[in-house]
Order: C-alpha cells, then structure tokens, then sequence
C-alpha cells in the first residue's frame, strides 16, 4: 500500500473548548439529558461558528444512509407480522441475542437495537446481540461502512476488493468467535 501524509492541523485553545463543550451537548442529547433538536442546533452552530466551509466537506451520503436505516426501522415496527416476530424473538435472552446479532447483518447494529428495543425486557442480550453484531458483513455497523468508504476513496479496485475480502472474512471469524464466547460465559 502507499504511504501517505497525514498534515497535523493547528487547533486553537478556545477553539477546543467549543468542540469539547459541543461534543458535551450532543452526547447529553444522545442519553436523553437534553433534547436531539437542542444537539442538533448546538453542534450545527458550532461548525458554522468554528468552521463554515466545514459543512461544505460532511459526505452527505452517510448521513442519508444512517437517517434511512431509522427510517426503515420507524416503517418495520409498524408491520402487524413483523411485530410478531419481534416479541417473539425477544422472549427468551438467546432469541434477543441471537436476533440482535443476525438482524444486525442486514439493518446495521444501532438501527438493529432501536428496533428491537421495544419487544423486549432482555436489554443485556440486546446489547450483547448488536455489539455482537457489529462484526460480519459490511452493513453490521456504520462504523465499517465508513472506513470502507475511506478505502474505496483512497486505494485501487484491486486493494479495495482485496481489503473486502479479508475484512469480511476476519469479520465474520469474530462474529462466530463472539458469539461462541458468549455462549461459554452464560454457561459460566
């Protein structure tokens, strides 16, 4: 792989302050401290006030993806079978762990725990479950999907394509390896 510079960026003592202080505000949104909207107009205030042209450089296609999966989550809830489905997939602590984990393959780990929050009281094998499931395809977490979107943007086809294959197949060695790990310590 090439090597590549990373410029190191000034940043300004109050300038930190402002970043710490907004990153404060939306995480206090996030646990429910203070409403979204309030951490929403906090951290968009911030980055016009600290750095307009930032806004201009945000990939609004993560965005969009990350909104859509809540709003496909928001739109599954309300379907009569799959409501079904969910109580019952939230009975039993393996059912919430084993679904928060396969579900999470597909819609991606937080959307998969805010959909299945509601349908359960094993909040613990939710948790596990989507953590869990944070391992195994691409999609099982925002996170993977932004790095690969890095790769793709920063390296060949042929690395890009090599990068998927061993990612996946790590992951999905890990999705397996901590899912056996969780079975060994409930049987602890």
């Amino acid at each position: 792989m090439p090597q590549q510079e990373h410029p190191t960026l000034p940043i300004k003592k109050g300038t930190l302050t402002w970043l710490v202080l907004g990153s404060l505000a939306v995480l206090s949104s996030l646990l429910g401290l203070i409403p979204a909207f309030f951490g929403l107009i906090i951290a968009l205030i911030l980055a016009i006030t600290i750095n307009r042209q930032s806004l201009t450089t945000v990939d609004y296609g993560v965005v969009w993806l990350i909104a859509n999966f809540f709003l496909i989550v928001g739109a599954l809830i309300r379907l009569p079978q799959l409501a079904t489905f969910l109580k019952w997939a939230g009975q039993s602590f393996w059912q919430t762990f084993i679904t928060g984990a396969l579900v999470s393959q597909g819609l991606s780990n937080v959307p998969t725990a805010a959909l299945l929050a509601p349908f359960t009281s094993y909040k613990v094998a939710l948790f596990l479950g989507v953590s869990v499931g944070g391992f195994g395809t691409l999609v099982a977490s925002l996170a993977n999907l932004l790095a690969y979107r890095q790769v793709r943007k920063h390296l060949t086809r042929q690395d890009a394509r090599y990068f998927f294959i061993v990612f996946t197949s790590w992951n999905l060695l890990f999705l397996l390896g901590s899912i056996a790990l969780v079975w060994i310590f409930r049987q602890i």
